[in-house]
């Protein structure tokens, strides 16, 4: 399986990595990622991953800083109705005021907005991610990307 990752930056805009995976080479139905994208603004990590179609199912995000423990954005995203979304530290879940997640079902796509205060009180510069899918209610993946659970190259802060 091989993915695609192209990294964009400008010193008007904050710094971003995209990164494409193939459609159909999830390991079963739920959440097949098509595209992730991972914007690291001076005040928000924003990140919007696109899939195959909408299906019930939790959206990870992993989110490393250097010299510190990594975070997870997670949504918990039902087949209808209001996602839960919460920020999950190394074995607690982390308070994160202004933790917001957008579906366009139609599209298929997620919008995941986490303040940078939410990590290391706002004191840090580059991040590494990835995105992985599971089933709602069951810790088994579905899809990764990028492909092969490595992280992102580093995305400077913008």
């Amino acid at each position: 399986m091989a993915a695609g990752v192209l990294a964009i930056a400008s010193p008007a805009l904050a710094a971003q990595v995209t990164i494409s995976d193939p459609a159909g080479d999830s390991a079963g139905p739920g959440l097949d990622i098509t595209s992730a994208t991972i914007d690291n603004r001076d005040y928000a990590v924003v990140v919007t991953a696109s899939f195959v179609e909408d299906h019930k199912g939790t959206v990870i995000v992993a989110v490393d800083t250097r010299g510190r423990l990594p975070v997870r954005i997670i949504s918990e995203h039902p087949r209808s109705g209001a996602d839960k979304t919460y920020l999950l530290g190394r074995s607690r879940e982390l308070p994160c005021d202004g933790l917001t997640s957008s579906w366009d079902r139609g599209a298929a796509e997620i919008r995941l907005r986490m303040p940078s205060r939410c990590l290391n009180d706002g004191n840090y510069g580059a991040i590494r991610s990835w995105v992985l899918t599971e089933p709602l209610g069951d810790g088994s993946d579905v899809d990764l990307a990028p492909d092969g659970a490595e992280l992102t190259d580093w995305i400077s802060r913008g």
